[in-house]
């Protein structure tokens, strides 16, 4: 795909509206201030509405991917290029280096205690989560949580084992796809498969607009904002967010204008900025103190995490992504 749309803009916006609203549970020890929480009754926040914006756009890239890799082979070589080696970064560096110099444990017990290896390893495996490291943080208001971020990261790499599953099986099509998307809207109005079956279905949902490549209209865009800002004051917001959302978050990406944010040029910093951002956060929560207020955790962590994310898509993200085109079987993917 080119550059001509905004996915790459919505994807930073997404990362960005997630630091915002993490800014006031690490700043408060709660989410009860949060706009966004406090205006849908405490049903969903600035930060849920964001990831669910990472998942549809995922799901119609991802899609897409798979739909232009030349095999399966070349698509989980793609997905694990972009999702691993910042993520490996990530956990070394929180685990190794952040860790004992932030810890109120004798490094000698740091080391020792279980939670390092685990921190690692099972976030690592994309298998499980785990947020927090021995010491670290324990006297924050959200205490000893040290990347609350990385806790959907193992939905999003389900998802894409699923597009993969369905590609082997010569599956991946609109009625195979449209019957799971009914199934999992069913499961998620009745509150079943928490965030699993949530997260599921905003990825179906953006894979089913890849796959029936609907008309975009501006006018019916608007129309699914209305029911859209309805759901979200009465808290009944995942059912129309993986449906008329999808569409709003697709048109948005390839019909309207493309947006171009200086210095972002050829580049995604969003990955970068999600898996940075809660430890930046919390880290600058640490240093402010409990009485600190939320925009002062903001105007200090968002510098520092584009520019670790700067440092990541440069040094880290990039480089592993050029190493598609050395593989034999490599072909053009989505992103």
């Amino acid at each position: 795909m080119n550059r001509s749309n905004n996915f790459d803009p919505l994807r930073l916006l997404a990362a960005f509206s997630v630091l915002v609203s993490h800014s006031f549970a690490l700043s408060d020890g709660t989410n009860l201030n949060e706009p966004v929480y406090w205006l849908s009754h405490q049903k969903v926040t600035l930060g849920r509405i964001a990831v669910a914006v990472f998942f549809i756009v995922s799901g119609y890239l991802i899609t897409q991917s798979y739909l232009r890799s030349r095999n399966p082979a070349a698509f989980v070589w793609a997905r694990a290029l972009r999702l691993l080696p910042a993520l490996i970064v990530v956990l070394v560096l929180l685990a190794l280096v952040a860790g004992p110099l932030l810890t109120t444990l004798p490094v000698a017990d740091y080391f020792a205690a279980p939670g390092v290896l685990q921190f690692v390893t099972v976030n690592l495996s994309l298998t499980g989560f785990v947020g927090g490291l021995p010491g670290v943080f324990e006297h924050n208001p959200f205490a000893n949580a040290v990347n609350g971020s990385l806790w959907t990261l193992r939905y999003e790499a389900e998802c894409y084992g699923l597009i993969l599953l369905l590609g082997i099986a010569g599956l991946l099509d609109r009625w195979v796809m449209l019957a799971l998307f009914v199934a999992v809207l069913a499961a998620s109005g009745m509150s079943m498969g928490g965030p699993r079956i949530e997260f599921d279905s905003y990825f179906i949902g953006g894979a089913m607009m890849c796959l029936l490549q609907p008309p975009l209209r501006r006018r019916a865009a608007v129309l699914c904002l209305f029911p859209l800002a309805v759901a979200l004051v009465t808290g009944e917001f995942r059912l129309l967010c993986a449906t008329a959302g999808a569409y709003v978050v697709i048109y948005v990406a390839l019909e309207l204008r493309p947006v171009q944010v200086p210095g972002t040029a050829r580049t995604d910093f969003s990955y970068g900025v999600y898996i940075w951002g809660f430890p930046v956060q919390q880290t600058v929560s640490m240093m402010l103190g409990p009485m600190a207020a939320w925009w002062a955790n903001i105007l200090i962590s968002v510098p520092a995490a584009l520019s670790l994310a700067w440092l990541s898509w440069h040094l880290i993200e990039n480089p592993a992504l050029a190493l598609r085109q050395k593989l034999p079987f490599r072909r053009r993917s989505a992103i």
